[in-house]
Order: structure tokens, then sequence, then C-alpha cells
């Protein structure tokens, strides 16, 4: 015996798979838009913040010929102190107001915390790449240790010179950053620091945070080179 199945059935089962695969369509639809989007965005993200990056190595380079120069000055003071080298009088003064030189990082960290802050770190694909965005970030809190206790050192150097030797600050403006520039006496330095012990300590732990600060400067110059390397820019 044959059995029929009810027009209206067959009908049912067609509509609820037409239903179906136009809701999967959809979501297929709506998956593919959002990635794109995500992509895009990720993209966007990478292209600001290998910018910032760029501004950082900048900024690091900078930060390591000032660092340097410090060091030439410390060790040159020294070796005159101690009577090794005899100095003339425009090196004498310029070396001693290089002493006193530090640098201060300016933290290029807006986009990468508008990143974070808003999720779209997330949109970025290589997963490596991010882990060592992050790390990278992570530098300034210890750059910022260093560099403070670099500063303490410079204002008690800067005291001791303020009461053995005669001297001027000129004032200066740099990018909205006043400096001053220190503009000391040679008969002063003669008489004030050569030969004193306390004047030689100083210069010796100057060098040392100076040294201190070129190796983090060379370091994450390093990092910030090979993020800018990774970074494809289309």
């Amino acid at each position: 015996m044959e059995v029929h199945r009810p027009k209206f059935i067959k009908g049912f089962v067609e509509e609820i798979f037409v239903i179906v695969i136009s809701i999967s369509l959809a979501v297929l639809a709506e998956r593919t838009v959002e990635n794109w989007i995500h992509h895009k965005e990720s993209k966007e993200s990478l292209i600001r913040l290998r910018t910032e990056l760029i501004r950082d190595s900048v900024d690091l380079s900078f930060n390591y010929t000032v660092h340097q120069n410090a060091i030439i000055g410390t060790q040159k003071l020294t070796d005159w102190s101690n009577g090794k080298i005899e100095l003339t009088d425009d090196s004498l003064t310029i070396l001693t107001s290089n002493s006193l030189d530090y640098s201060w990082f300016e933290a290029n960290t807006s986009e990468f915390e508008s990143l974070k802050s808003s999720g779209k770190l997330s949109y970025i694909e290589d997963k490596e790449l991010v882990s060592k965005i992050i790390t990278n970030y992570n530098r300034y809190a210890e750059y910022k240790h260093f560099t403070d206790r670099e500063l303490s050192l410079v204002h008690q150097l800067s005291e001791f010179y303020r009461k053995n030797t005669s001297f001027i600050t000129n004032g200066f403006n740099l990018d909205n950053l006043a400096i001053k520039q220190y503009s000391f006496k040679r008969e002063s330095i003669n008489k004030g620091l050569r030969g004193k012990s306390e004047f030689e300590g100083f210069l010796q732990q100057k060098q040392l945070e100076d040294n201190w600060m070129i190796w983090l400067i060379n370091r994450d110059f390093i990092r910030v080179r090979e993020l800018i390397n990774l970074i494809k820019v289309e």
C-alpha cells in the first residue's frame, strides 16, 4: 500500500530549509564584514604604532648622544683632577657643564594606550607581535627608575658645584621645555674642584649612571628597530 505525504509537510520542510540557509548566509556575511573591519582596523593600528615607534627611535638616538657626551666629560674631568691631563679654559668649562647632562625620555604611549583601552589591540592577528609590543611599552617604568636616580645625582652634583665654584646659568627654551645651561669660571674650577676626592667620587657615580642609561638605550633601540621592521605597512 503506497503512502502519500501531505503536500503541506513537503512545503513546510522546504520553507524551514530556506530559512536555515538564509540565516547561515546572513551570519556568514556578518562575520565576513566583521573580519574585514577588524583586519582594516588592525592595519591602521599597526601603522600608527609604527609611527610612534619611529619617534621613539629618534628620541633614543638623541638621548644616547647626551649620555655619551656626559661620559666623555666625567672621564676627562677625572683625569684632569688626578693630574693626568691638562685642559684648556674652553674645554674645562664645557666638560664641567656636560657632566651635569641627563636625558628625560618622553614616553610616546598615547597610541598604544588608546588601542589597549579600546580593545583594538586584540584585532592584531600576529599574537607574537602583540606580545613584543606590550613588552616594549613596559620598559618605560624601568627607564623612569634610572632617570629619576640619575636626576637625583645631578641635583647633588649641581649643589656641590654651587658651593665650590662660580658659574652663571643661561636659560633657553627647547620645544617648550625650559633648559638651563651652566657656564663655569675656569679659575673657580681649578681652585674649588681639582684634586678633591669628593669631586672625583661624584664624577665616578655620574659616569656609572650614564653607562647604565647607555646600556638601556642600546637595548631598547634594538627592540624598537626590531618592532619597526616586523610591522609591515603595505
